[in-house]
């Protein structure tokens, strides 16, 4: 019993001192305990949850938040000032090593004595590496030596940060924008609600009020209530859909406060952030990859100053592929910075020809079969001479003559369409200005994405821009007035759209966890821009100025795989009211001309000295190469499935040296037959090439001998460094496409180690 009450008393007691203990730390100690408290929370911030990420069409990710890592050491952790520092001596050297190994920015050398010097400084953030890490290479770290310790004792602390990375490097980088991130006040407070929920640390000291700020104590005189919250992993657009979407993509803040809890600094969470929203695009990766290796070819081929592509639908209006390159002096490269291709305010030049005649012809005035003379190619308007590119100073044999409207647009007459339109606007410029307004061509495109040009086209009845005797004539070739690139696409994707303009489009849904919660279809801008019996007169011009035996001025534009109709365009630039400087040279058009798939523009300024500017040579072939590989790309092997020309038939497409059982999957991925001479009981080479007879593709086994360097010529980049790399040899290489040349011939006896040369094209 006595051993029963004095357990009981002894337990009594205990309740009691906490009784006790308790009243004097409300009571006694209240200020010291509050003020202790105070000091142990930093401030309200507002805490921003991961950005959303934007996706291609084709499910291909584009931009998206990836968290990065600065990793420190805190040397006076733990274990690591105790026992005479025992651990750490334990574990430097294997530390020093591995940290070497991984970085390599170091020797274990140095590293170690960066560490002894940190830790008889005791530094408490002891960086260790200089840039931030993936997330896969922080837990590589976490598992070198001491750092994989239970508890720490090794002292490794890591900042955490989100950073916008694109996959797909600068893939349609000007379209898919760029942020920037701040730690400013935001824009939009907290509700008072969670103000009053979030309280703040200070303390006084020399007579000011100080408040805590991520861990940095800072002078402010101000009162509590005044303070904006903190932020902490707030992104914001700078350019691009990243601009627009921008309160898309940030999704909802929470709020909490910064506390301090033993030697970390925590925050505590009153209203959890919502994750952003993830947008899709229109954007189809493999077709933006081809358009700009086709806009980039012919841009270092003529020494450019700068270029764009758009690709778009045409039934549907979505842009495929947008590709903005301008030359960067001091890189030595070809950069994607602005987005010129829906921005860039120039005067059009020939291909505003289109919708001059289309006036015309839409008005009654003329046909595409009336006749027109345009003499050698001059003609005088208030005695300013308007000149075709064929005019040679009236000498013998130049200019075109007497020809039809039709070939005045396949031509690209300046004198041509200038005079149509003089002859039957002249008197009324306002009826024809109305007219270009009827079509559509100063109808606003809404694209989502800030920086949008608009058009300019000058009217007789604006004051401020006086309209005189010269205006009409040079308007109708496309000069005085300002069309974006884009709204040219647009006006070239109606006509093959049977007349139907659409607004273009570039983001196709906004989904949240992968559900969509909103869709975007195209707006019809206009239902028809045109009558039928125009548009068929319009689209018979514009095949002929590709395909005319005569008067096509892109020829260069022509494929054997695709027919492409269109419209070139040529004119001098004219910059901050100086006199022209260079030349703008554009192509647009669409495919296949007898069910057209796809509209495509081609805009290219400045072709170096030495180039001869030509919309036809220049932009046109971007647009043939563009137009060739979207169509095999989408499956449309045979000529014959699109084309009803028994001129054109059926081609094989060049095949690489190479893998036999790759060769295998390209042939089946296209449905192309392959005649296979390796029954099931016989083995198959693994290097095969491939050879037509009669019309029909056959393998023949290719001997590679690890022993004597191997032939590759003809092989792709992958399959040579592959057949060359299994020898023990290392390659170097130069150009892309197939192997033209190898430094160290057939046949040569294998040495461990050496370089074979290869050049591709």
């Amino acid at each position: 019993m006595w051993t029963f009450v004095g357990l009981y008393m002894f337990i009594a007691l205990l309740f009691l001192r906490a009784i006790v203990q308790a009243v004097v730390i409300q009571t006694v100690e209240r200020d010291t305990w509050l003020s202790y408290a105070k000091s142990h929370i930093h401030k309200k911030v507002i805490v921003y949850s991961e950005r959303g990420n934007i996706y291609s069409s084709d499910g291909k990710l584009m931009a998206s938040s990836m968290p990065e890592y600065k990793i420190h050491m805190d040397t006076r952790t733990g274990a690591l000032t105790k026992n005479n520092s025992k651990l750490f001596y334990e574990y430097v050297d294997s530390l020093s090593y591995a940290l070497s190994e991984y970085f390599q920015d170091r020797t274990p050398e140095e590293y170690r004595q960066r560490l002894v010097n940190g830790h008889i400084n005791k530094n408490q953030y002891l960086l260790l590496y200089p840039h931030p890490i993936s997330f896969t290479q922080q837990k590589d770290v976490r598992r070198m030596p001491l750092f994989n310790k239970k508890g720490n004792p090794g002292g490794l602390v890591w900042e955490k940060r989100d950073t916008r990375k694109k996959p797909y490097g600068t893939l349609a980088d000007a379209t898919i924008g760029s942020i920037y991130s701040t730690q400013q006040k935001p824009d939009e407070k907290a509700s008072k609600k969670e103000q009053d929920d979030v309280q703040q640390g200070e303390e006084e000291k020399d007579g000011k009020k100080r408040r805590w700020f991520f861990g940095r104590k800072q002078a402010d005189a101000q009162d509590d209530e005044n303070d904006e919250p903190t932020v902490i992993g707030k992104e914001e657009g700078r350019k691009g859909l990243e601009a627009y979407y921008n309160d898309v993509l940030t999704g909802k803040p929470g709020v909490g406060v910064q506390q301090k809890v033993a030697r970390n600094t925590s925050i505590v969470l009153h209203k959890e952030p919502e994750k952003g929203n993830d947008i899709v695009t229109t954007i189809d990766t493999k077709l933006q990859d081809i358009a700009e290796a086709a806009l980039l070819e012919e841009l270092y081929r003529i020494n450019a100053k700068e270029g764009y592509v758009i690709l778009m639908e045409v039934k549907t209006g979505e842009i495929k592929a947008i590709v903005n390159k301008e030359w960067r002096e001091s890189l030595g490269r070809y950069v994607e910075d602005k987005n010129g291709a829906l921005s860039n305010m120039t005067e059009p030049g020939s291909t505003f020809k289109t919708a001059s005649l289309m006036a015309a012809i839409d008005d009654g005035y003329v046909d595409i079969t009336d006749s027109i003379d345009v003499g050698k190619g001059i003609c005088y308007f208030y005695n300013v001479p308007m000149k075709d590119h064929n005019y040679k100073n009236g000498a013998p044999g130049t200019g075109y003559g007497k020809i039809t409207v039709q070939n005045a647009l396949e031509a690209s007459s300046n004198v041509g369409i200038s005079q149509l339109i003089v002859k039957h606007y002249g008197k009324k410029p306002e009826k024809f200005v109305n007219k270009l307004y009827d079509m559509g061509l100063n109808d606003t495109v809404k694209l989502g994405i800030h920086g949008m040009g608009r058009p300019y086209i000058r009217s007789p009845k604006n004051e401020k821009h006086p309209w005189s005797g010269t205006t009409l004539p040079w308007m109708s070739i496309g000069y005085e007035v300002l069309i974006p690139p884009i709204y040219t696409l647009t006006f070239y994707n109606a006509i093959a759209n049977n007349g139907k303009m659409i607004n273009p489009l570039l983001v196709k849904e906004i989904r949240s966890d992968g559900e969509v919660v909103k869709e975007f279809k195209a707006k019809v801008m206009r239902d028809k821009i045109c009558s039928s019996n125009t548009l068929q007169q319009i689209k018979t011009a514009l095949e002929g100025v590709v395909w005319s035996e005569n008067y096509a001025t892109a020829r260069a534009a022509q494929s054997p795989y695709v027919r492409i109709a269109g419209k070139t365009g040529t004119a001098q630039i004219a910059e901050g009211g100086r006199a022209y400087q260079g030349h703008q040279v554009s192509f647009c058009g669409y495919f296949p001309i007898e069910d057209p798939q796809y509209t495509c523009i081609c805009v290219i300024r400045k072709p170096g000295v030495g180039h001869y500017p030509s919309g036809g040579r220049m932009s046109g072939s971007v647009v043939k190469n563009i137009a060739e590989k979207t169509m095999a790309i989408n499956g449309i092997r045979s000529v014959d499935a699109i084309v009803s020309d028994s001129t054109f038939r059926f081609q094989y497409p060049v095949f690489k040296r190479g893998m036999y059982a790759s060769l295998q999957g390209v042939c089946k991925s296209l449905h192309i037959p392959l005649k296979d001479p390796y029954k099931k009981e016989s083995t198959p080479p693994t290097w095969t090439r491939v050879v037509l007879n009669c019309d029909t593709l056959e393998t023949k086994p290719i001997q590679v001998n690890t022993t004597v360097t191997p032939s590759v010529i003809g092989m792709g980049a992958r399959d040579a460094i592959y057949a060359i790399e299994q020898t023990g040899m290392k390659v170097h290489m130069s150009g892309y496409g197939r192997v033209v040349s190898q430094s160290v011939a057939e046949g040569t006896p294998v040495s461990k180690g050496r370089i074979v040369y290869l050049e591709l094209k």
